[in-house]
């Protein structure tokens, strides 16, 4: 960020300063566009590739279907496939707030952020996933 932003000294970093933050190199096999978010009944509407975001964040959009169960809210890293289940909620959502995430408790990174609706035969609808950069 320093040498992207010609930043003589980091330690000059101030709240509310406007940074550019640059793309990976592109070795990297990661692609950052959304994944899924295809389904109407099924979105993430607030967060935008690549984002920098901090401290608790608001998820929102849409978390429907019929034969609604309960929708939930996964991350991982960028470096890892796997996601973890950050929260889960029993109502439906509708254009709406999802749920908050802390990204104080993850170290600074890339992480994606996954929606997925489960129905009540416990079939899982198409997914949205966003990537996001977590910063401190």
């Amino acid at each position: 960020l320093q040498k992207a932003n010609c930043i003589a000294n980091a330690n000059n970093i101030r709240v509310g300063l406007s940074l550019f933050v640059p793309l990976p190199p592109t070795a990297s096999n990661t692609s950052f566009a959304l994944e899924g978010c295809k389904d109407a009944g099924t979105l993430i509407s607030n967060l935008k590739v690549g984002q920098l975001v901090s401290g608790v964040i608001t998820v929102e959009g849409t978390a429907t279907v019929d034969g609604f169960a309960f929708y939930k809210i996964e991350i991982r890293p960028d470096s890892n496939q796997m996601y973890t289940l950050y929260n889960s909620y029993i109502k439906p959502v509708v254009n709406g707030a999802l749920g908050d995430i802390d990204t104080s408790i993850f170290p600074p990174g890339i992480y994606w952020v996954k929606l997925t609706v489960i129905t009540q035969n416990n079939q899982s609808t198409p997914s949205c996933a966003v990537p996001l950069l977590f910063s401190q």
